[in-house]
């Protein structure tokens, strides 16, 4: 006799926080292309709705080569979320630029000609539960960037909780919202050089308050040669990519002005004063709430360097803007 899934009816003064639930759905990336993923997969298999407590990202090389190795990272794959008809992002944005990092030196494992097998793995802890009603999906479409030739195999996974039967359904929900700026390659060990965000990268497009939760500051730096393409946003990594001599010596966030005037880097600062070294963000501390178009400008400076490494060393500013609004169901 085959199994059954019973949800029982509880009452809602009861305390009962619903069954954990764990949906995965994959996909192999081609380089470069855009797709989803089958969203039945990341349904509620439960008839009710769910909240989604938490989103993991895995990103690995299915055919890596002896002779051309590639340092998957969070970096060369965006993702754009739909809740129902709801945007959740500002488009594509880096998978990395999700949420908090808890553990920077296991997030990443980079392969070589001799051991090319890569992968990279991300968790993003939402602010707040989110409310996925019955029927509704959290969709994903995800992103290649064609910074690397070979498919990624993509997978994501959405940690929830079913909701039991009779729980009361609430009259707006706390839905997420990410937005990015992914600024043009600098030669790392180049002359100096600048670039700044557009009105349309760091916005609030949700036409309402947003409550901003964090700024994220990754760099995407990688060695390109012949053989090897790598990626990477380790700290102590510059004799491959000179990712911390970026974030430690020459990469500036000069100014970070928003639409109405305020100043939030008032000085050229360094990359990673900005973003703290062990997480990557800028945590607001509280809720800021910012009117519906605000938007935050982003001045960057790269300085020359005194010596210049053997090797093409290059690299993308890339930063996420978090936050949260009611939206009414």
């Amino acid at each position: 006799m085959p199994s059954q899934v019973v949800s029982q009816v509880v009452p809602e003064d009861a305390g009962y926080q619903g069954d954990p639930v764990h949906l995965t759905a994959s996909i192999d990336l081609q380089s470069p292309s855009a797709s989803g993923v089958n969203v039945a997969a990341l349904k509620n298999p439960i008839p009710g709705p769910m909240e989604i407590m938490e989103v993991k990202f895995g990103l690995r090389i299915p055919t890596p080569s002896t002779t051309v190795s590639a340092g998957v990272s969070g970096g060369v794959v965006g993702i754009q979320f739909m809740l129902g008809d709801i945007p959740v992002t500002n488009g594509h944005v880096p998978v990395w630029l999700f949420g908090r990092e808890a553990n920077i030196g296991a997030e990443q494992v980079l392969g070589n000609s001799t051991t090319p097998f890569t992968y990279a793995e991300y968790r993003w802890k939402l602010a707040h539960p989110l409310y996925v009603p019955t029927g509704w999906v959290l969709t994903p479409t995800f992103q290649h960037f064609g910074q690397i030739k070979q498919s990624i195999y993509t997978r994501i996974s959405y940690g929830a909780r079913v909701l039991p039967i009779g729980a009361k359904k609430p009259s707006a929900i706390k839905v997420p919202y990410v937005a990015s700026f992914v600024s043009k390659t600098f030669t790392t060990y180049g002359a100096a050089d600048t670039d700044r965000s557009a009105e349309t990268d760091l916005v609030n497009k949700i036409g309402a308050p947003l409550h901003l939760v964090r700024f994220v500051g990754r760099i995407n730096a990688f060695f390109l040669s012949s053989a090897v393409v790598y990626t990477s946003d380790f700290e102590g990594d510059e004799t491959s990519t000179g990712a911390s001599d970026l974030r430690g010596r020459l990469l500036t966030v000069d100014k970070m002005i928003d639409s109405v005037g305020n100043q939030l880097v008032r000085d050229p600062t360094l990359y990673g004063s900005v973003f703290a070294g062990a997480t990557r963000t800028w945590e607001i501390g509280r809720d800021l709430v910012v009117p519906s178009e605000w938007y935050a400008i982003v001045d960057l400076g790269k300085a020359a360097p005194v010596t210049t490494p053997s090797g093409v060393y290059q690299a993308q500013a890339q930063i996420g803007m978090e936050g949260w609004r009611e939206v009414a169901i």
